[in-house]
């Protein structure tokens, strides 16, 4: 089996991206222009990607992460150029102590863990009347008898 960093390169050399391989000389980043992004893993470059090919990276990350295929509690951020004072690119993260919540992935209706930098850029809905979004909230409430139940507010 791949360890994480392996199975999560593989999935981003699916959908074209190019990862850094070390090889003594010093990495200068993409390509001089606005064409192309960072992938950074745990707070180091990875590599980078063609702008336009962001959303489906993430989507690819996404799929993976609920396939079980890379960490199930991975944080994957996609900061758009749209958002023009953030530093775009692909952010995840995999390390450990990381606050992370339920949402429910509305898209494939698999319970997926979303950690807080990742919150500010989905779209998670907490009401019925959004469910078009990508995401439900999961919360923990009470039923009558004292257990413990998922529940999604309508």
């Amino acid at each position: 089996a791949l360890g994480s960093a392996d199975a999560i390169v593989a999935v981003l050399v699916g959908v074209g991206a190019r990862i850094w391989e070390p090889s003594g000389e010093t990495f200068a980043g993409p390509p001089p222009g606005s064409k192309y992004l960072w992938i950074m893993l745990d707070g180091r470059p990875l590599g980078y990607l063609e702008a336009a090919r962001l959303s489906h990276a993430e989507r690819a990350m996404r799929d993976a992460k609920l396939a079980g295929q890379v960490p199930r509690d991975m944080e994957v951020v996609c900061i758009a150029r749209s958002f023009s004072r953030l530093f775009s690119g692909l952010f995840m993260f995999t390390g450990p102590g990381r606050l992370v919540r339920p949402v429910r992935c509305l898209r494939t209706g698999k319970q997926e863990l979303i950690g807080p930098l990742e919150q500010l850029f989905l779209n998670v809905s907490a009401l019925v009347s959004e469910r078009e979004q990508a995401h439900a909230i999961l919360d923990k409430r009470a039923s009558k008898d004292g257990k413990l139940e998922t529940y999604i507010p309508e």
